[in-house]
């Protein structure tokens, strides 16, 4: 049953409805609002930075900082226009003019982050595109501001081709001033960026400079000769260092030409890092063609040996003198001709020594085997060395002559190239 008495219960919700549908009307008007001014702000393109538009009933409030007065007038103008609003309320404000103008500008990895001042008038623009060229990343915090000097273009041009050589690397700029630190990247030649870091652009000047060697791993570092050149390559830990290789392999060299493509580095293995270079070079010295490297603290050996040298050799010698904590872990070189190719037969006391260069096993097993026929009575000693560089039919040659032995008492068959000779004494007839 009705209670007409009571009517006035009701009332309070059904204001609650009206306010909730008043409300989400508002609401619903504001971001429209909002939305249309938005979109005539973006028109003007570069009036703004960081604009913003918040629509308060049928106001629409419009701050950011101003970078043309024009666009921004033309902006207001058409949003106070619009269909539904009230009018366009000026809440933005000029750029500021600071002193010192500073920039930042770090590189961590493939990414840098920018944060400071920056010029209005396109300069973000174009140290962003700097960057980008550079295949960097950005994330970018600047902030325009008035007040750089009339070099500051120039001058954060070139800090970011500097940072493009080092991770991480950090550019401060402060009016005219640059600083830089950081690590080389490990394909940057750091004495060649050092040079150009010297040489800012003019107007502008260097503050500070902390710019050391990229961290190396492994640590590598190589010479090779190849006809009239030896290639040094890799890393050493200073300049310095750097000028003592140099001169190493200018002193091996021979006559042959020293081409330098070696960077500076940290990371070198502990030890007498450049004492082993010097082994390397030495051994290098020792071949025909060929590389030498050091991988860390190991060292390979691979080529072709000079006239005489053998591969026992230069294995026996890197041994011997590497610095502590260095080894040869890998040699493959060929031997060297011999030269002159010498063998010797010698005579004396009831022992037939073998002495010299054959050219392989089987002209060892064949000589061998002459020998001992020829001198029945004799204990042959063999003492001959396996060698490249033998004149044609070498080991026929020897094997014919060695028979004449057999009618000395004592004596020597000696060859030398493709000379041969023959003294001795003959047995007492009696």
């Amino acid at each position: 049953m009705p209670r007409p008495g009571k009517w006035w219960i009701g009332l309070p919700i059904l204001a609650g409805i009206i306010y909730l549908a008043g409300d989400s009307l508002t609401r619903r008007i504001e971001l429209d609002l909002s939305n249309r001014a938005a979109q005539l702000l973006a028109e003007e393109k570069g009036a703004l930075d960081g604009a913003e538009v918040v629509a308060n009933g049928r106001d629409i409030v419009i701050s950011g900082v101003v970078l043309s007065a024009p666009g921004r007038d033309k902006a207001l103008l058409a949003i106070g226009q619009m269909d539904g609003a009230r009018a366009a309320l000026d809440r933005t404000r000029p750029v500021e003019t600071v002193h010192p103008f500073a920039l930042k500008m770090e590189r961590k990895g493939l990414r840098v982050t920018l944060e400071g001042d920056i010029p209005p008038g396109g300069e973000r623009d174009r140290l962003r595109k700097e960057l980008i060229v550079q295949g960097l990343e950005i994330i970018d915090h600047s902030r325009y501001a008035e007040g750089a000097p009339a070099v500051f273009p120039e001058l954060a041009g070139f800090a970011a081709r500097r940072l493009a050589e080092m991770d991480p690397g950090v550019a401060m700029l402060s009016d005219n001033a640059l600083s830089l630190m950081g690590d080389a990247l490990p394909e940057i030649d750091l004495e060649k960026l050092i040079a150009a870091a010297k040489s800012p652009p003019e107007g502008a000047r260097i503050e500070k400079m902390e710019i050391y060697p990229p961290r190396v791993s492994p640590y590598g570092w190589s010479a090779a000769r190849k006809g009239e050149m030896i290639a040094l390559e890799g890393f050493v830990p200073s300049g310095e260092a750097r000028a003592h290789v140099i001169e190493k392999a200018g002193a091996i060299a021979a006559g042959a030409a020293v081409s330098d493509a070696m960077r500076i580095g940290s990371g070198a293995p502990s030890g007498d890092f450049l004492g082993a270079v010097d082994v390397a070079l030495a051994e290098l010295g020792k071949l025909a063609s060929g590389k030498v490297a050091l991988n860390d603290s190991g060292l390979s050996v691979e080529g072709a040996g000079r006239a005489n040298v053998l591969a026992a050799m230069i294995e026996e010698d890197a041994k011997a003198t590497l610095p502590r904590g260095f080894s040869l872990t890998k040699i493959e070189v060929a031997d060297g001709l011999a030269s002159p190719y010498v063998f010797a037969a010698t005579l004396k006391d009831g022992t037939l020594k073998l002495t010299g260069y054959v050219p392989d096993a089987a002209a060892r097993d064949e000589i061998r085997a002459v020998a001992k026929k020829g001198a029945p009575g004799a204990a042959v000693t063999d003492e001959l060395k396996l060698a490249g560089g033998a004149p044609k039919d070498f080991a026929r040659a020897v094997a014919a002559a060695l028979p004449a032995l057999e009618r000395l008492s004592s004596g020597v068959l000696t060859f030398s190239d493709n000379g041969v000779a023959l003294k001795g004494e003959a047995p007492f007839a009696g």
